[in-house]
């Protein structure tokens, strides 16, 4: 069980921030922003950055490469969250099955000596 758990933790890992502020500054230049936006978007670059480190790597950088085609315009931090939410969801529930399952053994496991 500990084995699948370190499998699963791995594909949670994060995306490291420069890789991903690097993908970031590739959208902004594929897609436009709106005129209030334009003053704010180193702000909201690294806001982004930090909101995307509670997501896996692979699902990022899927979800940053391929959100310019479908849209022309900046996402709006919600369009991304469902995204990666709905692309990141089966492996924090399988987490959660394993962590839960290794609490039921260690629950009912027989005591040593």
């Amino acid at each position: 069980m500990t084995q699948a758990k370190n499998i699963a933790a791995q594909s949670l890992t994060p995306m490291d921030s420069s890789e991903c502020q690097k993908l970031l500054a590739v959208l902004k230049i594929l897609t436009t922003t709106k005129a209030e936006q334009a003053d704010d978007i180193k702000l909201t670059i690294e806001v982004y950055r930090a909101q995307l480190e509670k997501y896996p790597a692979d699902v990022v950088r899927y979800v940053l490469t391929t959100q310019a085609n479908l849209s022309k315009w900046w996402p709006t931090w919600a369009e991304l969250a469902a995204r990666l939410d709905l692309l990141s969801s089966r492996r924090w529930k399988m987490m959660a099955v394993i962590d839960t399952q290794i609490e039921i053994k260690h629950r009912y496991q027989e005591p040593d000596g």
